[in-house]
Formats: C-alpha cells, structure tokens, sequence
C-alpha cells in the first residue's frame, strides 16, 4: 500500500516521533511511503527530521487534470501533485491535515485522510495499541491539529474498543 504524505502531517509526526509516540522505522517496513517532487522541496526547506528521504518512494505528477483543477482551486504545488496521485482503487491513501484538500480529494473519490485517523485504522488493525492512539489524540489536541469533535471522534472510537 502506497502512504502519500503531505508535509504539514509529515510536520506533525516530528513532534510525535519527539515524543516517543511514534516510532517511524515501523512505517517505513510497514508501507511504501510516498512523497512527490513538490513535497520533497517543502521538506528540505523545512528540515522535516522524520522524513528520512533515502527511505521513501518520491514520485511525479500522475494525473495531469486534477493536479491543474487543483491548481486552479489556489491549491499550492505540492498539495495538487499529492491529489494527483490519488487511487478510487484503494491501494494508495493520502495523508494531509488541509481541509479543504480533503474535501477536494474526497469530491474525485480518492482515498484521503487526516493523520489522526490513519492512526485510528492502524490501532483498529491492531497495529498500534489504544494508549498510543490516547496519547497521539491527546497531543494533536494540544497541538490544535484536530478539532474538539474530533478528539471525541477518536474518544469514542477507544471507547467501543474496550
């Protein structure tokens, strides 16, 4: 499975690798992490330390047509390349915390999420456990990265785990 990655949610996940909350080795053996050309510069700029650029799958624009609707939705560069590579086919999942992006992502059918609920589908595969998917929620609530609902959102999910 293919893990697009934007570089805001790639931002996040610094501050949750210094934390200890997340360890990012395991997603690099766990999936094809995937960034674009335009991501990759943004990275660099911003000297995102969990990116580890030799171990991720770094691609161009796929679909020309919704990287220039996109585009012309004021989206910046590196969010329309991510959206292009999008799949309805279920094999490929973008990652980002830009709203509006995932509405538009969600409008073309394209398998798009918030980093937290890539979080919530890893602890329901049992691959993280409920204390870890606690303390991430507890720390992107801090952070402001996702919204009271959504930190009850995930609230509940734990709950009906138990």
């Amino acid at each position: 499975m293919k893990i697009f990655i934007d570089t805001y949610s790639w931002a996040k996940i610094d501050v949750l690798v210094d934390a200890s909350y997340v360890d990012i080795n395991y997603f690099y053996q766990k999936f094809e992490i995937c960034i674009t050309h335009d991501v990759l510069k943004e990275i660099r700029y911003r000297e995102i330390k969990s990116c580890q650029i030799q171990n991720l799958h770094v691609y161009p624009i796929k679909n020309k047509r919704i990287y220039e609707d996109a585009i012309i939705q004021r989206f910046d560069e590196a969010d329309a390349s991510l959206l292009s590579n999008g799949s309805r086919k279920g094999d490929t999942i973008i990652i980002t915390e830009d709203k509006p992006l995932l509405e538009l992502g969600k409008s073309y059918r394209i398998e798009i999420i918030q980093l937290i609920d890539f979080f919530r589908i890893l602890t329901k595969l049992n691959l993280f456990t409920k204390n870890t998917l606690f303390k991430i929620n507890r720390e992107l609530r801090k952070l402001r990265n996702i919204s009271k609902n959504k930190e009850k959102e995930i609230k509940d999910f734990l709950q009906q785990l138990k």
